[in-house]
């Protein structure tokens, strides 16, 4: 796990230039999460979230080339066949399969971005190592949101909700570095 860390470290800032690049890139295409088209989002987050996260309309998902930066260990991220993928406040929806579901899924990221900040990405690697995918605390709790949105079922705060898992995750990522000898910086 130390030599994981370490080297999750040392990709961090190719990592972040990745990303802003490709925000950067699209940008120009993206438009705020509430002229996306979707009327019920409206229901779970508030105006002022719903301007400030961006959405764009992509054929192609855009993934970190992990397996580039010396972390092999999520080359299976990289070619997983997901329909959005969210990096900080810009959320990247497949144009065959947007839907109102997937960019409230990719918001609760968005959220999750807003709390952690960069070191969402080491919460979210650090939950990928230690339960896989679906239950890693990140995502696990995207989902569990998303099947309450489309149940219809009404989340109140949940911009506070996201923001208490999302710092449980990091806690939880924290003493996982902890247990396996690493003593993290910022996690």
């Amino acid at each position: 796990m130390n030599d994981l860390f370490e080297r999750m470290t040392i990709a961090l800032p190719r990592v972040q230039a990745w990303i802003e690049d490709l925000i950067a890139e699209h940008t120009p295409r993206a438009s705020a999460a509430a002229d996306a088209g979707f009327p019920r989002l409206r229901e779970y987050f508030g105006d002022e979230v719903l301007r400030e996260l961006k959405v764009v309309s992509v054929k192609r998902i855009p993934v970190v080339p992990l397996t580039g930066f010396g972390l092999p260990e999520f080359a299976a991220v990289e070619h997983m066949a997901v329909s959005g993928i969210t990096y900080r406040g810009m959320c990247f929806l497949h144009e065959s399969m947007m839907s109102e579901s997937t960019c409230f899924h990719e918001l609760v990221h968005a959220l999750q971005w807003k709390t952690l900040g960069w070191n969402f990405l080491i919460v979210y690697g650090i939950g990928l190592v230690e339960f896989g995918y679906a239950r890693s605390p990140l995502e696990a709790a995207a989902f569990d949101y998303q099947r309450m949105f489309e149940r219809g079922e009404r989340v109140p705060d949940l911009a506070g909700l996201v923001a208490s898992s999302s710092l449980d995750a990091d806690r939880r990522a924290g003493e996982y570095l902890r247990l396996h000898g690493v003593v993290p910086r910022g996690v």
